[in-house]
């Protein structure tokens, strides 16, 4: 199947984080230097901002016009203009904004993190829950929960193993949740919210939400490696990024399809790395994939010439037409 890109976003700085805004559709991304780029789904830069320090995690509120950072002390509050309006001391290890609430992710101690809710409006801490480190010093990811006012946080502990935790705000409590299923990628949820994917190294479940039901599962076949990122593209299809390619899963028949990218196919690496002269395993420039809303984001590197050029691809979702399997079409 082939994909073609809907627009590009040319960057001056890499793209290591790469959040929408929950209410519309606006992007934030950002470098560890504190180099910050907005931007809109027709690959509009909105503004751009140096934070002139290191960060370990980013989000923003575009109805609010804030960005939240945290620099490994701090949890810092700016508007658009580049000035601080509030901080937080702490060791803050992930952020989640989502409509009019900050979720965020506090180290404790080596074996302890804590779950922070804060009102955006008044910039206030409003719940706190602690939850255990189970591999000790892990490092964690936020993504979308299954409810309004939930999430699930991704904790990673290196070769120690990994866990998701589903946490729900609700009676004015945090709860939380186990989801007994170590060694995989974050839950990654349909757009129906009625299933979840989880992957691993080298192979995939599905599962019912809200029984945990594991209904499917896939083994990589042989020369499909090292799982990256998987994802549902609808409630049929499930995109996933492993070595040495991209594909699309089909929940209903069973099948595997390749997907390419038009002008960022996976080719021998001296195409891509030119100093890499007689490599011949298969890469790409692509070098992550993320459904952030209705829309794909493929971050690239171009290293062809003399100095890096960063990019993102932005995909419209809406626009791809999945009527014929044998051909994804892009219509622009």
């Amino acid at each position: 199947m082939t994909i073609n890109e809907y627009k590009t976003l040319h960057l001056e700085h890499r793209s290591y984080f790469t959040i929408r805004d929950s209410d519309n559709d606006t992007f934030i991304t950002a470098d560890k230097n504190g180099n910050v780029t907005i931007f809109d789904a027709q690959a509009n830069t909105l503004k751009q901002l140096n934070l002139n320090t290191e960060i370990n995690t980013i989000d923003f509120s575009h109805k609010y016009q804030y960005i939240f950072y945290a620099d490994g002390l701090t949890l810092n509050i700016l508007n658009y203009q580049n000035e601080k309006i509030k901080s937080f001391k702490g060791e803050y290890d992930a952020l989640f904004c989502k409509d009019d609430y900050l979720w965020a992710i506090k180290v404790v101690d080596e074996d302890t993190m804590a779950v922070e809710l804060y009102s955006i409006e008044r910039l206030e801490l409003m719940e706190h829950l602690e939850i255990e480190d189970l591999f000790g010093s892990s490092s964690c990811i936020v993504f979308e929960g299954f409810g309004k006012h939930s999430i699930i946080v991704w904790m990673g502990g290196g070769q120690d193993g990994q866990a998701n935790h589903l946490i729900d705000w609700s009676n004015g409590k945090l709860n939380m949740q186990l989801f007994e299923e170590y060694d995989c990628h974050p839950i990654e949820m349909n757009p129906s919210k009625n299933c979840f994917v989880l992957g691993q190294e080298s192979s995939f479940s599905i599962y019912t939400y809200p029984d945990f039901k594991q209904i499917d599962h896939y083994d990589f076949p042989e020369g499909l490696y090292l799982l990256e990122h998987i994802f549902y593209l609808d409630d049929k299809r499930i995109l996933l990024k492993a070595e040495p390619q991209m594909s699309v899963y089909h929940t209903q028949y069973k099948t595997m399809y390749d997907l390419i990218v038009r002008e960022h196919e996976f080719k021998e690496t001296e195409f891509y790395y030119p100093n890499l002269v007689g490599d011949t395993a298969l890469v790409s420039d692509i070098e992550s994939v993320y459904k952030r809303g209705n829309y794909l984001l493929l971050k690239c590197t171009d290293r062809k010439k003399e100095k890096k050029e960063h990019s993102i691809l932005i995909i419209d979702l809406k626009k791809l037409n999945f009527e014929d399997e044998n051909q994804l079409e892009l219509e622009l």
